[in-house]
């Protein structure tokens, strides 16, 4: 091999590497995915069937009391299956795990549909400590709870977009 013909296969060699490691250090992110939240036995509608989603299950919590009282003293989850709190009004929501017994994953969701919190919340101690509040840190519709750990399981990550089965988008919450 020629001396030249040496130097430009190294030249090459640099260069590819420069800009594989360009493309590493930009952090780009893996693609968003969407989750799609129906109702406990509901079907999916038949175009979202085809399309890439994860589907969760949820009980509704759409009245001042059904909120209130979330998924106190349950003791698990179907797998899959959680509580979507709806509100009448994008605020900053705070939650609290009062007399809840099982760890939980809570996503906090704008009235768009984009996730804009995932937090890990602690069963209530039951020893008389003050309660932790988990808060969204920016306005939300919508409050997802799975358990611990499932939307990171599922991929599921702040930014991403969750979006309603058609008996959701018609309720009116109060």
């Amino acid at each position: 091999m020629t001396l030249p013909r040496l130097v430009l296969l190294l030249s090459r060699l640099v260069l590819s590497l420069t800009l594989l490691l360009a493309a590493c250090a930009s952090g780009r992110e893996p693609a968003r995915r969407d989750l799609y939240v129906l109702p406990i036995g509901a079907e999916a509608e038949p175009a979202i069937k085809t399309r890439t989603v994860k589907r969760a299950f949820a009980e509704l919590a759409f009245t001042p009391r059904d909120r209130s009282t979330g998924l106190m003293g349950r003791r698990a989850l179907a797998p899959d299956t959680g509580m979507l709190f709806l509100y009448p009004d994008q605020l900053e929501r705070s939650f609290w795990m009062k007399n809840t017994l099982i760890p939980l994953s809570v996503a906090f969701v704008e009235e768009s549909g984009r996730i804009v919190r995932i937090l890990e919340m602690t069963p209530d101690p039951r020893d008389g400590r003050p309660l932790e509040h988990y808060r969204s840190g920016e306005p939300a519709t919508y409050v997802l709870e799975m358990e611990r750990g499932w939307f990171e399981r599922n991929g599921i990550r702040e930014g991403d977009r969750m979006l309603l089965h058609p008996l959701i988008q018609a309720i009116s919450p109060r």
